[in-house]
């Protein structure tokens, strides 16, 4: 038997962070962010993650992100969504609402825009 592939290994981890055990979620995010800028894929399942029910996978998630690099596309949005509030509005350590203040997020994203997390 073949070792998996390096895609293989993280579309593994990926259907993990769907499980319902937090604990595997945990894991499974952990293990994403040591792909580092090669995990870049992923970026939709850890955004996805960001609003996971339980607080320790939301946070690993948001580490992994950190793991990926910058340059990963739908950074800025995934972290514009989490400056929301659990209860729709903007947190003022935010920026306020970005509709009227719009370099509270650089260079913007249609998530913020639209006030809706976008995912």
């Amino acid at each position: 038997m073949s070792s998996p592939t390096l895609d293989e290994e993280l579309q593994r981890w990926l259907r993990q962070l769907q499980d319902p055990a937090p604990q595997r979620r945990m894991e499974a995010a952990a293990n994403i962010g040591s792909f580092g800028v090669l995990g870049r894929p992923a970026v939709n399942g850890l955004c996805t993650a960001l609003h996971d029910s339980d607080l320790l996978v939301r946070k690993l998630a948001a580490e992994a992100l950190v793991q990926l690099g910058g340059g990963a596309d739908g950074l800025v949005c995934a972290v514009a969504s989490l400056l929301k509030d659990s209860d729709g509005r903007r947190s003022p350590e935010g920026g306020g609402n970005p509709r009227r203040n719009r370099h509270a997020v650089p260079g913007g994203c249609a998530a913020t825009r639209r006030g809706t997390g976008g995912f």
